[in-house]
């Protein structure tokens, strides 16, 4: 019974990119809501689950996992489409565009885990007229038992593993802070680094103590390159996605520690990132000098489930928020010695209505320089999260975003519709 419920689990954890996984599920006959809260949010067993290689914790180390699974279980693929609808007003100037799009098939090679001690993942995106796209590719080993355990994994992985706030959103866009990068000099120059969105190649040590987890990771860095008459960034995973040789931080690396603190299903989270990044300025018709950017990120996340008032007629609801301080040198007109320092806020309120159904509101604040006066964002996030078939899903989702600008505003409204199938 404990090797089938182990099996089963898998489905709750594997997908780092806020998706469940229903395929062992409907294989063995349980449903996801032992991991989550309402998929894709994780409850507390769901994150130990995962923090232990995607296994439960007083399993690590069993002589009876010494046999291979089958590896058939270890394969799962996701198709995602989304349609949607933008309206972006800038000063008088009123812009529509309603799209059916097809957003991403994305492959889930060797997830699970496997022996006594080991686990991995593999995750690889396809989205229309784009290559593929590691997200995930990464081998694990965990050490210990349900009280502590030691964690080691190298590869490629998402930017960290968290709880609650710092984890998965139930809604289609991460909050600003985690997307979207700072400013330099008057508040004009892209410093690319974001905080979400960069599945880097690195090695992460981890220990876990009863509620405590930590994470220290050495990581290899963002690159970069000229795209399409424009500059883009990517993570520095090797081959096209690497470094020129001429480039003055070619073997820097970044560095960053994760951690997280429970108070039963309540937590706090930490997170601390120091990079280094060759920046290019101006365009790429007309491109100026390029600076070493350090950059500094710190961020806390916290995480309370709120008493039930009303009994079972009011779904259990959670308050979640976090804070973004983020410090960047190495400018100053195009030239070395200037600081810019950002700064983002978010707050939340999370309904699981059923184990299935999730909705959540979020007013989101970033202001991605001190250099300029009319830069800040705001957003107000709404969205309903739907669970249903064994392997479907779908976000539906409204935001309004402003963008302050030096001579007018802009103003967006979005509705999307994200349709998901796991199988």
């Amino acid at each position: 019974m404990r090797k089938r419920l182990v099996v089963a689990l898998v489905v709750c954890l594997t997908g780092s990119s806020a998706r469940a996984m229903p395929n062992f599920a409907r294989r063995e006959g349980f449903d996801c809501t032992t991991c989550h809260t309402t998929i894709p949010r994780l409850n507390r067993f769901g994150f130990d689950y995962r923090n232990a290689g995607f296994r439960t914790p007083d399993t690590i180390g069993d002589r009876k996992q010494k046999e291979l699974p089958d590896f058939g279980t270890m394969f799962v693929a996701r198709l995602q489409t989304e349609p949607s609808f933008v309206r972006t007003r800038t000063g008088g100037t009123t812009t529509n565009r309603g799209q059916i799009s097809y957003f991403e098939t994305t492959l889930y090679p060797l997830v699970g885990s496997f022996g006594r001690w080991w686990s991995s993942e593999g995750e690889i995106s396809f989205a229309p007229g784009e290559g593929f796209e590691v997200e995930n590719a990464y081998l694990r080993a965990t050490f210990g038992g349900a009280a502590s355990r030691f964690n080691a994994r190298v590869g490629v992985f998402h930017p960290w593993e968290g709880y609650g706030a710092s984890d998965r959103p139930v809604t289609i866009n991460r909050p600003l802070f985690q997307r979207v990068p700072s400013r330099y000099g008057a508040g004009a120059g892209n410093t690319f680094f974001t905080l979400w969105g960069f599945d880097q190649a690195g090695i992460e040590l981890g220990y876990t103590f009863a509620g405590f987890n930590v994470a220290a990771s050495v990581l290899n860095g963002l690159v970069v390159r000229e795209e399409e008459g424009r500059f883009v960034a990517d993570p520095f995973q090797g081959g096209t996605l690497s470094r020129a040789n001429d480039d003055p931080n070619y073997n820097a690396k970044d560095y960053q520690v994760f951690a997280n603190q429970f108070f039963g299903e309540a937590a706090l989270s930490a997170h601390y990132y120091h990079g280094k990044l060759t920046v290019p300025t101006g365009t790429v018709a007309s491109p100026g000098p390029e600076f070493t950017d350090k950059f500094d990120r710190l961020t806390v996340y916290g995480t309370l489930p709120l008493p039930r008032f009303g009994g079972a007629r009011v779904p259990p609801l959670s308050i979640l928020g976090g804070y973004m301080a983020g410090w960047d040198t190495g400018f100053s007109g195009g030239t070395t010695g200037g600081k810019s320092r950002s700064n983002g806020v978010f707050g939340e309120l999370f309904a699981s209505v059923t184990p299935m159904v999730g909705a959540a509101v979020r007013y989101d604040w970033l202001d991605p320089s001190n250099k300029s006066s009319t830069n800040e964002q705001q957003a107000v996030v709404g969205a309903v999260n739907v669970s249903a078939l064994n392997g479907a899903q779908g976000i539906l989702e409204y935001r309004h975003r402003l963008n302050e600008g030096a001579a007018t505003d802009t103003n967006t409204d979005e509705v999307r519709l994200r349709l998901i199938y796991i199988f």
